[in-house]
């Protein structure tokens, strides 16, 4: 059984146990699905969050320098296979690509990496309470259809950690691009090199194409689905490269709450190249889930990511269902 395998099927287990065992035990993995699906619905055949989206392929380049945080055979190869994703946030598969939300960036890298990075360097919230409670208050109400706007800002006033996230999407612009925007992992992870030493780390991927948003007179004129229609122009006209660094935390950082980021003066490691080649249709039935990693990293104390990543389970077998 390979790795990738292994990872999937130890994940309600293994994951669930583990964050059970935190101080403040933390909504369940179903029920932070339960949460989403309150808010977008269950929809047959598509995911509980980022439920729009597009797959694509390509290689990944690891990098020497990566050897000096983490170990094992993947960073000693040129290029390892990929299967990636790209997908507005939100749990509506007709989303406008226009929406003030973010976008995604998950991978499969060769047969036991998941990577799963957003457009923001930071989450929705500090825990997994909140994001439950998050979810609630943006439920539709029955009388209107629409979530009761007073009892969403009641919520983001009485939960600080909310504020980060919304700041940094009402500032920045609607991405002109999925290859022109950066990602982040929002999620702190515990890397091992072949000495032994650990520390934590955030990714990062910055796109080689740079950073570019659109001006409010072409969001104006962009289409709902003009992300889509720009990556696959843009593909035929060569790969859309991403390089993607590995943030360290320094003391004082806060490695268990993804709604903080930790100051942008921290070092860096180049930890290799995301080469993105061409489209394909074969990423859907696919589970990209951060609790898949080769040797020489391991999930951190966060409970957010912990519940979350038992979460992707969950949903994937909502998705499968008729």
């Amino acid at each position: 059984m390979s790795n990738f395998k292994k990872n999937i099927s130890q994940l309600g287990a293994g994951l669930l146990i583990g964050s059970a065992a935190c101080a403040q035990t933390p909504p369940s993995a179903v029920e932070l699905v339960d949460a989403l699906n309150g808010v977008f619905g269950k929809q047959a055949g598509t995911r509980a969050s980022h439920a729009k989206g597009m797959c694509a392929q390509g290689a990944f380049h690891p990098d020497a320098q990566a050897l000096t945080v983490t170990e094992g055979p993947l960073w000693h190869k040129k290029q390892v296979p990929l299967q990636a994703r790209f997908s507005v946030g939100g749990g509506n598969p007709k989303a406008s690509d226009k929406g003030k939300t973010v976008r995604g960036l998950a991978l499969h890298i060769g047969s036991d990496w998941d990577l799963v990075l957003m457009s923001a360097p930071v989450f929705m919230v500090a825990t997994p309470e909140e994001f439950v409670g998050f979810m609630q208050v943006r439920q539709p109400d029955p009388a209107t259809g629409k979530p009761n706007p007073e009892r969403v800002k009641s919520f983001n006033s009485a939960t600080p950690s909310t504020q980060a996230q919304i700041a940094f999407l009402e500032k920045a612009p609607i991405p002109a691009s999925y290859a022109q925007t950066p990602y982040w992992g929002v999620n702190a992870f515990v890397m091992t090199n072949a000495q032994g030493k650990k520390i934590h780390g955030r990714w990062r991927a910055e796109p080689k194409a740079g950073y570019v948003g659109l001006t409010p007179e072409q969001l104006a004129q962009a289409n709902d689905d003009f992300l889509v229609q720009e990556l696959t122009q843009r593909l035929g006209n060569g790969p859309v490269v991403f390089n993607l660094w590995l943030q360290l935390a320094q003391s004082g950082d806060d490695v268990k709450n993804p709604s903080i980021a930790w100051p942008a003066t921290n070092p860096e490691v180049r930890m290799g190249q995301i080469e993105i080649t061409g489209l394909n249709n074969t990423c859907e039935p696919t589970l990209f889930n951060p609790a898949v990693l080769p040797k020489g990293m391991a999930l951190s104390e966060d409970p957010t990511l912990l519940v979350r990543a038992g979460s992707y389970g969950v949903s994937l077998g909502r998705r499968a269902k008729p």
